[in-house]
């Protein structure tokens, strides 16, 4: 079983990597969790199923590939703020909201953020309940630079 599980990886690897190179895009829509993790730049995303996003984001990171938010990062798009491969503009607004398993989903997503995002994103936030953070104010939080379109 762990042989398979290498090789399912390598090969969702290779999917994504040869993906990224042959097909590049610019623009993401509502629900392309695929489309986004490979996306060069990403000027709009609603987010997805946080563990397939994560896993996917990942997977794009150890490929190497490198990705600009230039826009509008909803919901689990937000894992990106995890990851080196990933860099934001001034034009990126990042957009939280609570998790719909409650208070153990938010755990689970905190888990997940960079530290630093704590005291700005409350672990009570509701699902209904958004807080946005423009990409000049997540580039402070975070001590990290901006990156040019």
């Amino acid at each position: 079983m762990y042989d398979l599980e290498k090789l399912l990886i390598a090969g969702s690897l290779t999917v994504i990597v040869a993906s990224a190179y042959l097909y590049p895009r610019d623009y993401v829509g509502p629900s392309d969790t695929v489309d986004f993790s490979m996306a060069n730049v990403v000027e709009y995303s609603s987010g997805g199923r946080v563990l397939e996003t994560d896993r996917l984001l990942s997977l794009a990171a150890a490929a190497g590939h490198h990705q600009v938010i230039d826009g509008k990062c909803l919901s689990s798009c937000t894992l990106v703020l995890t990851y080196p491969h990933v860099c934001w503009t001034a034009n990126a607004e990042f957009g939280f909201h609570g998790a719909t398993q409650g208070f153990v989903g938010m755990i689970e997503l905190y888990s997940r953020y960079p530290a630093e995002l704590g005291p700005h994103v409350p672990i009570t936030l509701t699902p209904r309940e958004w807080i946005t953070i423009t990409g000049e104010n997540m580039a402070l939080i975070l001590g990290r630079d901006l990156c040019k379109r």
